[in-house]
């Protein structure tokens, strides 16, 4: 009789049986899914996603971390999730859901990062010191961050929360030119020491 083709596609382990028709038709439909975006691909695919709040994304994200990395690796974690959520809540306030991020906000967030005082001064929050006079970050530090943020997605579509992982496409930044450290020489050695006792003569600290 008559021969029936389908289209099959397989998402992270998840297949779809597509009904064609003629071979024909098959290959005019699989062409055709295949020319879609992801998430229009993924919508004619039937692969949807559970709706999660980016805050509550994160709580939870940092809870799982918490239990798998030293203590200095959570602190790392949570101050680059910081300053995405204080980016988030200053340049696009509207997007509260993980499904609603894109590229083009990782990308705004790295020009962002480089350059907004304000957004430094929310990502610092209560840190002590004098944070707010602190230069603004390297992009090795926002590559960090961004790093971070690639795998708490990643994470996050293992969990059918993301079925698309928003920093899959985003470029690292071009390290700033390391700085040239120079060192004392033992004469200005010897000057500082002796400039430190002399002072301190008068006031402790320079001791």
């Amino acid at each position: 009789g008559k021969r029936t083709f389908y289209v099959v596609f397989s998402n992270r382990g998840r297949h779809r049986w597509i009904k064609a028709g003629s071979q024909a038709d098959a290959k005019r439909l699989k062409k055709e899914i295949e020319s879609m975006a992801e998430n229009q691909r993924l919508e004619k695919l039937g692969i949807t996603t559970r709706n999660k709040r980016i805050d509550d994304f994160f709580r939870e994200y940092l809870e799982y971390i918490g239990l798998r990395t030293a203590p200095n690796t959570v602190k790392r974690y949570r101050a680059a999730i910081n300053a995405f959520v204080a980016f988030l809540s200053m340049f696009h306030s509207s997007v509260r859901n993980l499904s609603q991020l894109k590229q083009e906000h990782i990308e705004s967030f790295q020009r962002e990062r480089l350059k907004s005082v304000e957004l430094k001064t929310a990502a610092d929050g209560d840190k002590n010191g004098n944070h707010k006079n602190k230069r603004l970050p390297l992009p090795q530090t926002v590559n960090f961050e961004v790093g971070v943020l690639r795998s708490a997605f990643i994470w996050a579509q293992d969990h059918n929360w993301l079925t698309v992982v928003p920093t899959r496409k985003v470029k690292r930044l071009k390290p700033a030119a390391k700085r040239t450290i120079r060192v004392l020489s033992e004469d200005e050695c010897s000057l500082l020491l002796n400039a430190g006792r002399e002072l301190g003569r008068k006031d402790e600290r320079f001791k």
